[in-house]
């Protein structure tokens, strides 16, 4: 008898983790399989929730140096990132407000910028000069 209640009690969570599994949404990001310093890397978020539009935006960011950040919506998942050089993330179909926030790693003297585009069109920008300086930009979508 006991055997039988654990075994039931087995399926009966393994059964709410397949449905939670099932129904929870996940980024799907593309990222190239060749990258170095210098080039202009893209990925591509997909927020995988219907929008009032087909509207898709790009977050870039730019410092000769390290740098380490975040972007994505405002009640939405956020993708935590870092890497050196402009790099240059897709948000398709973004459902509130989008956001980045990128901090430079290094230290150094130069100016790390984050922009959001919309069809190639830079519509806000935020920059930074500080050693460790923060560059944020948000934008409602």
């Amino acid at each position: 008898m006991q055997l039988k209640t654990l075994l039931i009690c087995g399926l009966i969570i393994a059964g709410f983790l397949l449905v939670a599994g099932c129904t929870q949404t996940t980024p799907q990001a593309t990222t190239p399989a060749k990258t170095s310093d210098k080039a202009e890397v893209t990925h591509t978020l997909n927020m995988n929730t219907p929008a009032p539009s087909s509207s898709t935006y790009q977050i870039r960011v730019t410092y000769a140096g390290k740098w380490t950040g975040f972007y994505g919506t405002m009640n939405g998942p956020r993708t935590t990132v870092e890497g050196t050089g402009t790099q240059t993330y897709t948000v398709v179909k973004p459902d509130d407000a989008l956001s980045a926030s990128f901090q430079k790693a290094d230290g150094g003297s130069g100016t790390i910028t984050a922009e959001i585009l919309k069809d190639g069109q830079v519509q806000k920008s935020g920059s930074a000069t500080d050693p460790y300086g923060i560059a944020m930009v948000t934008i409602p979508v």
